[in-house]
Parts: C-alpha cells; sequence; structure tokens
C-alpha cells in the first residue's frame, strides 16, 4: 500500500496564512488560477517543497517525479529539480541549515551551493 500525502495550497507565515497560486490558460482561452499544492518547510523564511507544475495547451500537469525546493516570499527557487518529496526536503533542510548561504545570496552562490549539494547527494547515495 502507498503512501498518503496532503499536500495544502497555503503556508503559514508569522502574519498568519499566504496561499500560492499559479495562472494558466486553456485553449479555449480561459484562464484559471490553481492552487499549488506545497509542503511547507520553513516559516522564516517560508520555504517549502512543490511537486513540478508544466502548462499544457489544456490546461495544467503535475510531475511528482519532479520537486522544486522554493522560498515563498521571493519565490525563487533552488536551481535543480529532484526525484520526490523527500529528496526535496532533505535539500530544502540542508539549505537552510548552511550558514553559508541563504536566499539573499547572489545567484551564483545559491548556484555553487546546489552544484555541491548534488555531488554530496551522490556521494552520499541519495
Amino acid at each position: 500500500m502507498g503512501a498518503f500525502v496532503k499536500l495544502e495550497g497555503v503556508a503559514q507565515i508569522p502574519q498568519g496564512l499566504k496561499s500560492f497560486h499559479m495562472d494558466v490558460q486553456s485553449e479555449d482561452g480561459t484562464s484559471y488560477s490553481l492552487p499549488i499544492p506545497l509542503a511547507q518547510i520553513s516559516q522564516s523564511p517560508v520555504v517549502f517543497v512543490q511537486p513540478k507544475f508544466v502548462p499544457t495547451p489544456a490546461g495544467a500537469e503535475i510531475h511528482f517525479g519532479s520537486w522544486l525546493v522554493v522560498n515563498g516570499d521571493s519565490r525563487q527557487r533552488l536551481p535543480l529539480t529532484l526525484p520526490d518529496m523527500a529528496a526535496a526536503m532533505r535539500a530544502a533542510n540542508e539549505f537552510l541549515a548552511d550558514s553559508g548561504i541563504s536566499w539573499s545570496s547572489a545567484d551564483e552562490d545559491i548556484y555553487a551551493w546546489t552544484l555541491a549539494y548534488v555531488e554530496r547527494a551522490k556521494a552520499g547515495g541519495r
């Protein structure tokens, strides 16, 4: 039997709740605002993992085999796609725990951190 995971479209922030949406347009021109399913990792900064959304002519596809780590405050993402939710949560937690990097770091530094993380994950068998 598989696991059950409930993903929400809202995150807890110090001021209360914040919802996250993605706008997509269907072939007939109708626009939809869809809640982004997410699992929150931290509150300040708001960091969550989400499955990858792919806009299509008919709407959007959710790819549960591709996960992203997102800063909900700025919508900035780590520059990597992870194979599952657990891997995304490990990457998010390691990023948040590293005192040498933050979401306010230069893009080049975040990219370099990501490359180093991938190498560590490969060496660790993850």
